[in-house]
């Protein structure tokens, strides 16, 4: 079964993280401090990584950022986890870059696991076709590696931008920020389903 990652400096939340996966025979590794799970990800190889966005000394988007800056874990999903909505500064830093997904607490253990299985589902369909493909572009599992994880990232962060909209003023200067990002999300997310489309179809033609 695939090995997850969390890290979270809230114990009780690894704990309860811990239990969903391990009921569905997922393998669970933890950390409560950022550079713990750095050490860990030094010798340890794992699927996905479930990151808190809050810590303290060193938040979750210094760990990404430093996951990719040692070379650690390539290629492995990361998904943050966190209690704030997404905002139009987040949307459009670079902290994203790299990121598969984006998950508000708090959630379910449906929610969870409808979420980890998916992004683990997305990372097999990867490998497949990278395997299908390698001899006439081997370039192209990079790519389709790429949309893949900025679709999903983007739709869930339309998600995440919808509960923001939901719980502000309409009149208000943040409620139209926060709109115009969501609109433009859209619009990228049409142009990535619409490229993911193109791919899926060589996929298939080379089977």
């Amino acid at each position: 079964m695939p090995r997850v990652l969390v890290v979270d400096d809230e114990d009780d939340l690894i704990i309860i993280v811990t239990a969903i996966l391990r009921s569905e025979g997922f393998e669970v590794l933890s950390a409560n401090r950022g550079e713990t799970a750095l050490e860990i990800l030094e010798s340890e190889n794992v699927d996905l990584i479930l990151l808190d966005v809050m810590m303290p000394e060193m938040d979750g988007w210094t760990v990404a950022s430093e996951i990719k800056n040692r070379g650690l874990a390539l290629g492995t999903p990361i998904a943050m986890l966190t209690v704030k909505s997404m905002t139009p500064a987040n949307f459009y830093s670079n902290e994203i870059e790299g990121i598969t997904d984006y998950i508000n607490k708090p959630f379910s253990k449906e929610q969870l696991l409808a979420r980890v299985k998916s992004i683990l589902d997305d990372a097999e369909k990867i490998k497949s076709s990278r395997e299908n493909l390698h001899d006439t572009s081997p370039n192209f599992g990079a790519e389709y590696a790429d949309l893949l994880r900025t679709e999903r990232l983007y739709e869930n962060l339309k998600k995440s931008m919808k509960l923001s909209l939901s719980k502000l003023d309409k009149s208000s200067e943040e409620y139209k920020m926060i709109s115009d990002t969501f609109d433009y999300c859209g619009l990228l997310l049409l142009r990535i389903k619409e490229k993911k489309e193109g791919f899926e179809k060589l996929i298939e033609q080379n089977k």
